[in-house]
């Protein structure tokens, strides 16, 4: 029996030998494929800077209207009010400009609409209660300047599910052409979306999904042009804003209306 009690304390020890060497192996793998994707992406970023893409000129110009320092010392901290929203839309629609999107969410209601203040402040009199809730919501303000133009509403990923019911559904018009099962598994996926009260969804010409993915070291490099939520494809706001400003019938279409085609995905 000595000779088997020998045997199996050999056999122990060289299965524990093993399975440290695969765990340093595997973990030496891992090491080596974290360091050569940041080596191919301080490349990629190296051509880019010696000599990147020349750009294409855009027939319609493009604006990015930024929520800075400047704009916060003059209209006061974030959330804005949605009235100032409204002002914002109608400005925009006043100097023609072909399509507006938010990238910011607008998932509760304002909480410095007139109802919402008669609400919640104490002591007001009661022809001052009933003037301010006599008084359009933010809502009914903001919805009435996305109607006079194309804008494109932001819709958040959420990485739980929301209860069912909780939301009217959204329609999602897009096509997926080619290998579906290829192009799924190419677009990311998240368990459920932060949507918009629902009069701001109902005013929008469109809804578009914003959800950026870094590279390993913390750069976006690439913007997707749909996200899978459930068995769902839903643009991202750059496609949905660029079908609206290339104004065509052939690729693009409405979530909110079937006067267009659904949009296509490669």
């Amino acid at each position: 029996m000595g000779w088997l009690r020998k045997s199996l304390s050999w056999i122990t020890a060289t299965h524990l030998v093993g399975v440290v060497m695969l765990s340093f192996l595997w973990g030496m793998k891992q090491w080596e494929l974290s360091l050569l994707e940041t080596l191919r992406l301080e490349t990629f970023d190296f051509y880019q800077k010696v000599k990147p893409r020349e750009a294409t000129p855009t027939p319609v110009p493009v604006v990015i209207i930024d929520i800075d320092e400047a704009s916060l010392a003059e209209f006061g901290q974030w959330p804005w009010p949605r009235s100032l929203l409204a002002d914002l839309v109608d400005k925009l629609a006043s100097y023609k400009v072909g399509v507006a999107g938010f990238d910011v969410f607008f998932p509760e209601y304002d909480r410095l609409s007139p109802t919402a203040l008669a609400a919640q402040l104490d002591g007001l009199s009661r022809n001052l209660t009933e003037e301010l809730q006599a008084m359009p919501k933010s809502e009914e303000i903001f919805a009435e300047s996305l109607r006079n133009m194309k804008v494109v509403l932001g819709q958040g990923v959420l990485n739980s599910k929301l209860p069912l019911g909780s939301s009217k559904p959204i329609k999602a018009n897009i096509v997926l052409a080619g290998d579906r099962a290829k192009v799924l598994n190419r677009v990311p996926a998240f368990p459920g979306i932060l949507r918009n009260v629902s009069e701001l969804e109902e005013a929008a010409a469109g809804l578009g999904m914003v959800a950026l993915e870094p590279e390993i070291d913390g750069v976006v490099r690439r913007v997707n042009m749909g996200i899978k939520i459930g068995e769902q494809i839903y643009p991202t706001l750059t496609l949905e804003m660029i079908r609206f400003g290339t104004r065509t019938r052939k690729n693009w279409s409405s979530m909110s209306t079937t006067r267009h085609k659904p949009a296509v995905l490669k």
